[in-house]
């Protein structure tokens, strides 16, 4: 899977397809040329489609959320599959996105689960809390700048924030650094 070297994170859109729509006018003037979903796009259906249709023009990859799997589980279980542009968008997400040096997942805790007894990812990137956040395998990481730099040989988790907040990442693989945005 080819995302290139400027990749937004975002997680926590909730269907604030407004939000949404800023968060990619940024990232277009940004040079980002793809974005990884952290999950909870949207937390009702009828919250899909706009959001789906404002990523329609953007290479998207990621992963699902409660949110969605709520979503998704209630129409299944009404005889009524998900289709369109929404369906399209909800089939290019799985539990877990692995790269070559970064996992994404939705929780934290999700990542134990990508390869059990088995953590060799030097990033992994989750949402879910809301609460934007860096820490690599010696602690907590000063985000305070609006970046970080990405060590070899280090761990890192990161939390990009929740863009119902206005806050998403860059992540820069080809200069290994992660830059924390904010929309308002």
């Amino acid at each position: 899977m080819n995302l290139g070297d400027r990749i937004a994170v975002m997680s926590d859109i909730h269907g604030e397809h407004r939000l949404l729509a800023r968060v990619l006018r940024h990232c277009e003037q940004a040079g980002v040329q793809s974005i990884v979903l952290l999950g909870d796009l949207f937390d009702r259906l009828d919250q899909a489609e706009m959001c789906a249709l404002h990523l329609a023009d953007w290479n998207v990859a990621g992963v699902v959320g409660n949110h969605e799997r709520e979503a998704v589980a209630e129409r299944r279980d009404s005889g009524r599959p998900v289709n369109g542009s929404v369906g399209r968008l909800l089939e290019r997400l799985g539990d877990s996105l692995v790269l070559e040096e970064a996992v994404f997942v939705h929780d934290e805790m999700d990542a134990f689960t990508v390869e059990p007894g088995q953590y060799r990812h030097s990033v992994i990137f989750a949402g879910h809390t809301h609460y934007r956040l860096a820490r690599d395998d010696r602690g907590p990481l000063d985000i305070s700048l609006g970046h970080i730099g990405l060590k070899p040989g280090r761990r890192y988790l990161i939390n990009p924030g929740s863009v119902l907040d206005g806050q998403f990442a860059i992540w820069e693989r080809d200069r290994s650094r992660v830059t924390f945005e904010r929309v308002t």
